[in-house]
């Protein structure tokens, strides 16, 4: 989908019901729905649908180079555990090969490291720890 599309805004309330409410993150980040989301006017918005339904949503963000950071892979709680989020995953592994990248680095939250561990990721041993949450930073090469 496109920045600024009406899938573009029912994705950032997707991400902000499933990463941020569910995770006891709320105040400050209520600028994931209504704040300034320019920055996302470069990343390559993936989404998947039943019918008009968005269930899953991921962004890619470039980093410089030949890189990519995956970026809010999140799944409507409806369609949790079917598969849906590894599928967004592999298909964003496709649509970056195909634009010439070389990687994709993300940071998982400690319960999904082996959800990622399994579609090819490794871990940096790089951590980042905010109040609410640690975040492990993983890469794959797409070579």
């Amino acid at each position: 989908y496109s920045y600024a599309s009406q899938e573009h805004k029912k994705a950032r309330i997707l991400r902000y019901c499933i990463l941020r409410l569910e995770n006891g993150i709320s105040d400050e980040c209520v600028q994931d729905v209504y704040g300034d989301d320019s920055k996302e006017k470069d990343h390559i918005l993936l989404g998947a649908f039943d019918g008009e339904l968005l269930v899953g949503t991921v962004n890619l963000a470039p980093t410089g180079g030949n890189s990519l950071l995956l970026n809010a892979l999140a799944v409507h709680d409806s369609r949790q555990g079917s598969g849906i989020g590894a599928q967004l995953v592999r298909y964003a592994h496709r649509v970056a090969k195909e634009q010439g990248f070389h990687s994709i680095r993300l940071m998982a939250r400690s319960n999904v490291v082996e959800f990622y561990k399994k579609l090819g990721y490794t871990p940096t041993g790089t951590t980042e720890a905010y109040p609410q949450v640690t975040l492990m930073e993983m890469i794959r090469d797409l070579k």
